[in-house]
């Protein structure tokens, strides 16, 4: 199966050494992470947090004017769905239980591994996808009142609870990067499924599981 590029969340590098931002966010962008934003003020990244909708944060602890760790604190009561991940030279068991307690789902110390600071931002990137993905499902599914109004849906005619359940379950995760598998038997509508979000995916015959479609 073809694989395409998935737009991604914003990653937010916050520390006052200019030189590691730069080199960080080379890092990045050379991995395919993009886009790649930086601050090397701590008392900017508040306001740019709540302004902007924000993948992951990777937050330096010893910092002028706001330190790290009262800045995590700070971004996990405003946003405790935001991945945080801590990048410091304090190499120090108990910092980093602190960290890890107040909120943070890693903790590097400099100079950081290159691939391990590509994987832990990758990681957190994936957790933010999967906590907004979790939070569509919810409202999508939170009212079986919820009217059926995607011109996408313009095929399926249906009266049937079930149904129209299965119509908002699609709809809340079109946008998921994630594949699709559609399985049934033969005149359930599979292909009508498939093309409701293009590009159209192959539907399975039966139960086969051999292929599967993307929906978008």
């Amino acid at each position: 199966m073809t694989t395409t590029a998935v737009p991604q969340f914003p990653v937010l590098l916050v520390d006052d050494e200019p030189a590691l931002l730069r080199s960080a966010s080379l890092l990045l962008r050379a991995a395919g992470i993009t886009p790649v934003l930086t601050l090397d003020d701590s008392r900017q990244v508040l306001s740019r947090v709540a302004d902007d909708t924000i993948g992951a944060v990777v937050l330096d602890l010893t910092m002028p004017h706001l330190s790290g760790q009262a800045l995590l604190q700070q971004i996990t009561e405003h946003d405790p769905d935001l991945p945080t991940i801590v990048m410091t030279a304090r190499q120090d068991l108990e910092t980093a239980v602190q960290c890890m307690q107040a909120g943070a789902i890693d903790y590097l110390v400099k100079p950081v591994d290159t691939q391990r600071l590509v994987t832990s931002v990758r990681r957190a990137l994936a957790l933010r996808a999967q906590r907004q993905e979790g939070y569509a499902l919810t409202s999508h599914g939170a009212s079986e009142a919820t009217p059926l109004l995607h011109p996408a849906f313009a095929e399926i005619i249906t009266q049937n609870a079930s149904m129209q359940a299965l119509l908002r379950y699609v709809e809340a995760i079109a946008r998921s990067p994630q594949p699709v598998l559609i399985t049934g038997e033969t005149g359930t509508g599979k292909e009508l499924m498939a093309r409701a979000y293009p590009p159209a995916c192959r539907p399975t015959r039966g139960l086969c599981g051999r292929q599967c479609g993307r929906a978008r």
